[in-house]
């Protein structure tokens, strides 16, 4: 009897998969990291702050999110690939990037609570934390920044100062003239309570008058 074609050792199994096939592992590999790719993009681009990347050699912009266009009104099309000095003024650049290289080579995070930032529609305010992206060998390659806009919260804060030095301005000035009226009130009761001055005359005219009897009058007669 003959033996099968598909029995012996250089049979073909239907387990086993050619190179390419849509089940080899390596595919499996390649699908599962653009499902993780995605899925980080994904929360990159929703979360409600500016995220920026720079490269840590030239400092130029490597990934910019949604927030990040609306917030500076800057498409990230023109963003990737230049750097601050190519967008902003020449002292916030200077500002920002000495904040970056200190980053870079302490390879620590930063936090900037405040710090003012112009941008195609006007000045805002911004909450920046950045941080150092390192290799496996320690050596910082990246920079990650994330910021939040507190322009409102700042303004609010701003005219909540401005209202307190008013009070406090026009306390200070009412207590100044408050003080002036007491010391000048003072001042008039101690005149009015002043003794009178002694008299100098002989005693018989500083004498009180004696009152005029009959007997006077008979003898003035």
């Amino acid at each position: 009897m003959l033996g099968s074609p598909n029995r012996g050792r250089g049979a073909l199994r239907p387990e086993r998969l050619l190179p390419g096939d849509f089940d080899d592992p390596i595919n499996r590999s390649r699908r599962d990291l653009e499902r993780v790719s995605t899925f980080l993009s994904s929360i990159v681009e929703n979360i409600p702050a500016m995220i920026f990347v720079k490269n840590a050699e030239t400092l130029r912009f490597e990934l910019f999110n949604k927030a990040g266009e609306e917030l500076l009104g800057i498409p990230r099309e023109a963003m990737i690939g230049k750097g601050d000095t190519d967008f902003f003024p020449p002292d916030q650049a200077a500002f920002f990037e000495e904040k970056d290289r200190g980053v870079l080579n302490d390879k620590k995070l930063v936090d900037i609570p405040l710090e003012p930032i112009d941008t195609a529609l006007g000045r805002r305010w911004l909450h920046t934390k950045k941080i150092p992206v390192l290799d496996k060998e320690g050596v910082a390659r990246f920079l990650l920044g994330i910021s939040l806009d507190i322009t409102d919260r700042h303004e609010a804060e701003e005219a909540l100062r401005r209202v307190q030095d008013e009070l406090e301005r026009r306390v200070v000035e009412r207590t100044r003239e408050l003080s002036l009226t007491v010391r000048g009130s003072k001042k008039r009761s101690a005149t009015a309570k002043k003794p009178s001055r002694p008299c100098k005359r002989a005693k018989s005219s500083c004498a009180t008058p004696k009152k005029w009897t009959r007997s006077d009058a008979w003898r003035a007669g």
